[in-house]
């Protein structure tokens, strides 16, 4: 199968990292959205995520950015979802 364009445009969370790891095993290139550098770098240099699961090795096709825009950029498809409103605010 040919590698797509393929991006995950979502917050490294657990459910964003399960996602993209389901697409990029079909073999599409899969850009992940995250607002912290520090996690975008830790993907990028280690295919690690540091809030989830430590010791699960993401895919070579599995890179991360902090821009949106690089995230969607030449998308055939972008996949989105907001975290619930338990799990946005204290209370």
């Amino acid at each position: 199968m040919e590698s797509s364009s393929l991006h995950d445009a979502t917050t490294a969370s657990a459910f964003g990292i399960a996602m993209a790891t389901l697409a990029a095993r079909r073999k599409h290139d899969i850009m992940i959205y995250a607002r912290d550098l520090n996690v975008v770098q830790v993907i990028n240099e280690t295919h690690r995520s540091p809030r989830v699961v430590l010791h699960f090795t993401l895919l070579p096709n599995i890179r991360a950015t902090t821009s949106v825009r690089e995230a969607v950029a030449d998308a055939k498809m972008v996949i989105v979802w907001t975290i619930s409103h338990d799990k946005a605010a204290p209370g």
